[in-house]
C-alpha cells in the first residue's frame, strides 16, 4: 500500500519524502521480524516497540503528505486506519511481553 500510495507523490520527492516513508514501512516488518525471532521477552518487546515508533513514522509522513496536497483524502483515510490496526495489534503484543 506504502509503494502504491507513494507512487503518485511528485517526481521530485522520490528522494525525500517518498523514499523516507518507504524506509520507515520496510523498518516495521523488519522490526517485526527482528523480535519474532528473539528469544528474551524484553529483546522481542523492543524490536515490537521500535516497529510501533516506525509506523507512528509512517503516519507522520502521510499526514505531511496530505496536507501537501501528495495524498488524497481517500488513501489518506485508508492508511490512518491501516496504521491505527497494525499500531492496536503491536500494542497488543507489547503488552503480553511486558506485563
Amino acid at each position: 500500500m506504502v509503494c502504491r500510495v507513494t507512487a503518485g507523490f511528485p517526481r521530485e520527492e522520490q528522494y525525500g519524502l517518498t523514499s523516507q516513508v518507504r524506509r520507515a514501512a520496510v523498518s516495521i516488518s523488519s522490526n517485526i521480524a527482528d523480535g519474532f525471532g528473539r528469544q528474551g521477552r524484553r529483546d522481542k518487546a523492543q524490536f515490537y516497540t521500535n516497529a510501533r515508533g516506525s509506523l507512528y513514522e509512517v503516519e507522520s509522513q502521510f499526514v505531511l503528505g496530505r496536507n501537501l496536497a501528495f495524498l488524497g483524502e481517500d488513501d489518506f483515510r485508508e492508511t490512518t486506519a491501516l496504521v491505527q490496526e497494525i499500531g492496536h495489534e503491536l500494542n497488543k503484543l507489547i503488552k503480553t511481553l511486558v506485563s
